[in-house]
């Protein structure tokens, strides 16, 4: 009766997770973004703190926030799921053009978003997409002369828009977004559907 059972169950997982793969209602991607919000905050923050006299924000750099991502179809034009992003910006402090330290910004942002595909197609997948959720920002201050740190951390609500973004693939795929907040005004990256 137990080996009867264990193959009904066996033959169970395996029709539910062929209905699954054929459906491929799941999905994960990966992207980088540029012009994150987090991004222009910070732009905009150096460029404040610059117009004290002497004292200047300069060399500010941004490798990109990061994005890992996870979706599942609740339907064939709605997805729902959470996504991680990471994005590092750095800048040199200077007063009277005289580096005295370094600003390094870490910000971890853990969010849930939701997209609506307005073309579905087999391989192309026009879609929007909102997504809301929280960052933590680490940010530290190196002192050149003395080498000491001193961080500050710091919890915001932050959120993207993205009106137009499309994806073209089979199981495997690209895509490129266009809109606004933590992964950026232009994203693009790839998937995987399962």
């Amino acid at each position: 009766m137990k080996k009867v059972a264990l193959l009904l169950g066996l033959a169970a997982f395996l029709f539910v997770s062929s209905a699954n793969a054929q459906s491929k209602k799941s999905e994960v991607d990966f992207g980088v973004g540029v012009w994150s919000s987090n991004q222009i905050v910070g732009t905009m923050s150096d460029m404040i703190v610059s117009v004290v006299p002497g004292i200047a924000m300069k060399n500010s750099t941004s490798p990109g926030a990061f994005h890992l991502g996870y979706k599942y179809s609740l339907s064939d034009r709605i997805a729902l799921g959470p996504v991680f992003t990471y994005d590092l910006s750095t800048s040199d402090a200077m007063v009277d053009n005289v580096k005295t330290g370094k600003f390094t910004s870490n910000y971890y942002t853990f969010s849930l978003e939701g997209d609506y595909k307005y073309v579905n197609r087999d391989k192309l997948k026009l879609y929007a997409l909102v997504g809301a959720g929280g960052t933590i920002l680490n940010q530290t201050y190196k002192d050149s002369q003395t080498n000491e740190k001193q961080g500050e951390k710091q919890t915001f609500f932050n959120f993207q828009v993205t009106p137009v973004g499309v994806k073209y693939g089979g199981s495997f795929g690209v895509f490129a977004e266009l809109g606004f907040g933590y992964k950026g005004i232009l994203c693009a990256g790839l998937f995987y559907r399962f």
